[in-house]
């Protein structure tokens, strides 16, 4: 296995946090439901061992009340030290790829008799 293979890959909504806290005030003033809030998706590379739990999320320029008919459509994930980073890939998906990457990375540690593998 390749060292770049020992971390799980996932894709996150990026968004501009300055931006967004403007247009999060400006929603609040106006009494406005709706937050557009341009996003940008990207990739992350973490260490399994860097997540520390997850959750269903929906996205940021989504109204809360879509919620109820689109339900949630992205999963927020927990990390040590990295913070919140907001996923595209629903709850179920999420889990789903989670289980394969530790299923392949469980295998590999097997196989090569290491007790850990340690990333920097």
């Amino acid at each position: 296995m390749k060292y770049s293979e020992r971390f799980f890959k996932f894709p996150v909504r990026v968004t501009d946090a300055y931006l967004a806290d403007l247009k999060e005030k400006e929603a609040q003033l106006s009494d406005s439901r709706s937050l557009d809030i341009p996003t940008i998706d990207s990739w992350i590379k973490l260490p399994y061992s860097e997540i520390e739990g997850w959750q269903e999320m929906y996205p940021p320029e989504t109204a809360f009340e879509d919620v109820f008919s689109k339900g949630f459509q992205c999963t927020l994930v927990f990390t040590k030290s990295h913070g919140d980073i907001l996923c595209s890939w629903d709850f179920k998906k999420f889990e789903e790829r989670l289980d394969a990457f530790e299923a392949k990375l469980a295998e590999f540690v097997k196989n090569s008799n290491l007790n850990s593998i340690k990333s920097n």
